[in-house]
């Protein structure tokens, strides 16, 4: 149930976040919008917050790191791919997940059923790429920063499932973590934002093209989406 709420939210978020760009126009910017609307959302629930200790927040660290990467590629690809290209690259993502967590995770397990379906999955994504007409420029950077972004959620995914089902002791909640990962978003987004102009970009966009309400609206939907998508992949873990 975990995994079919999860997919649910995420293809909403990528709506939202298609939706979002075109307007914005500035990834960096929207990630860290969003990540303040996580931690705004997470008011409510403070009582739940558990950072655990010191270590918890040490070991965690590069999960977050991960975590904001794996965002701002998230957000470039949007910005330059369709979202059918990036569901067939997407699709590739189960294969370098069983890689990587066969290589660290003690709690891996395959059988031919599992090596199967991502034959299958391998056989749709080639089929897809062989028919595809040719990729202009900008869609290339897309279709790359989407290929960072599997590679980068793939190995953020697998830490997260060490650290919540591998590391005994483990003391930070959900809302903890969600709470951890926001503020340095948050902060990684926005600093990062000043060295890309983006401030600059979104008031000259917003000058030549006002926003209208409806694109309030997917901003805002691309906000809520991103504390249930961050909860619902903790959750999964």
């Amino acid at each position: 149930l975990a995994f079919a709420r999860y997919m649910v939210t995420s293809t909403t978020m990528s709506i939202a976040n298609k939706m979002a760009l075109r307007v914005v126009g500035t990834p960096l910017l929207l990630v860290g919008i969003q990540s303040l609307a996580v931690l705004i959302l997470l008011i409510p629930a403070y009582k739940t917050i558990r950072l655990g200790s010191s270590q918890d927040r040490i070991r965690w660290l590069p999960v977050s790191v991960l975590f904001i990467a794996m965002l701002v590629a998230s957000m470039i690809s949007y910005k330059y791919c369709s979202l059918g290209t990036l569901v067939i690259i997407h699709m590739g993502a189960p294969i370098m997940a069983i890689i990587v967590e066969s290589a660290f995770s003690s709690t891996f397990q395959g059988d031919i059923h599992t090596f199967l379906s991502l034959a299958v999955i391998a056989a749709g994504v080639v089929t897809y790429a062989y028919y595809q007409k040719s990729v202009g420029k900008n869609e290339m950077l897309g279709v790359i920063a989407a290929l960072v972004n599997m590679a980068i959620g793939t190995t953020e995914h697998v830490a997260q499932r060490i650290l919540l089902v591998e590391t005994k002791g483990f003391g930070m909640s959900d809302t903890g973590i969600m709470l951890y990962n926001s503020v340095v978003s948050c902060l990684g987004a926005l600093i990062l934002s000043i060295p890309f102009g983006e401030m600059h970009t979104l008031s000259s966009q917003i000058a030549d093209k006002p926003i209208e309400p409806v694109d309030y609206g997917y901003i805002a939907l691309s906000c809520l989406c991103a504390p249930c998508i961050g909860y619902m992949a903790i959750r999964a873990q």
